[in-house]
């Protein structure tokens, strides 16, 4: 059974201190663990793990395949198939935190690192906690950023981070400027077409690669996998052919 730190004491020495509970923490925690016998304390402000995951968008999907998108030591269950949705990811970490002991302080804001005299020493919500080494796994994603567009200020429609994004129902029969071609940006504009949004446009800085998600029955990216070690030369070609 993983462990979960007491609400309010933290023990204040740690082997290793992992910053961020999202699937990168999670998986450095676990190897650390399982591969070189170190026990990590993961810290998180959230109430949860892998909290990002659980505000996606109502139909979010994975972009690749579930075969080749666990974490070490553990697969995503086979009845998630080949692209497991918002509900199967989250369930899958909590499954994971479960099963490879990995100890959590949730709610546990880090405020500050400061070098100290045996390590380091992270001030943080819960008191200081100081350790040999901390790993840092915030990840760059985890603030949405707008760009200071020029005339933002006196634009009267309506602006929308991907991360505030849950359905397309409030776009039905209006307009939509979907700005980026990233997958979020990709798949929230075929919600925003199929849900009936009146037009809907992407911009884009520069033409973007768009590969399909699968060719017949296998993922797209079984093919990449297989293609990694061959030259992009003779690897283009190929791809072009099959989109």
């Amino acid at each position: 059974m993983n462990q979960v730190a007491p609400a309010n004491v933290l023990p204040p020495v740690q082997d290793v201190i992992v910053v961020g509970a999202g699937p990168a923490g999670l998986a450095v925690a676990r190897e650390l663990g399982h591969r070189h016998s170190v026990s990590a304390l993961v810290v998180d402000k959230s109430a949860a793990p892998a909290v990002s995951w659980r505000n996606r968008y109502d139909n979010f999907r994975l972009n690749t395949n579930g075969f080749l998108s666990h974490l070490p030591g553990q697969r995503i269950p086979l009845r998630s198939g080949r692209w497991p949705t918002r509900e199967d990811m989250v369930g899958y970490f909590d499954s994971y935190v479960r099963r490879q002991n990995i100890t959590l302080a949730l709610g546990c804001e880090v405020n500050r690192i400061d070098r100290a005299r045996k390590g380091w020493r992270a001030d943080t919500s819960r008191g200081d906690i100081c350790a040999p080494a901390i790993v840092l796994a915030t990840g760059r994603y985890r603030t949405p950023a707008i760009p200071p567009w020029p005339g933002l200020s006196g634009f009267t429609g309506d602006v929308v981070h991907s991360a505030e994004f849950r359905n397309a129902w409030p776009f039905r029969g209006r307009k939509v400027l979907v700005v980026g071609a990233g997958n979020s940006a990709a798949d929230i504009a075929v919600q925003l077409s199929d849900a009936g949004a009146g037009k809907v446009w992407l911009a884009v800085r520069t033409p973007p690669h768009l590969v399909r998600r699968a060719i017949g029955p296998i993922p797209s990216d079984v093919f990449l996998e297989l293609f990694a070690r061959v030259p992009a030369r003779l690897v283009d070609p190929v791809i072009a052919r099959l989109n």
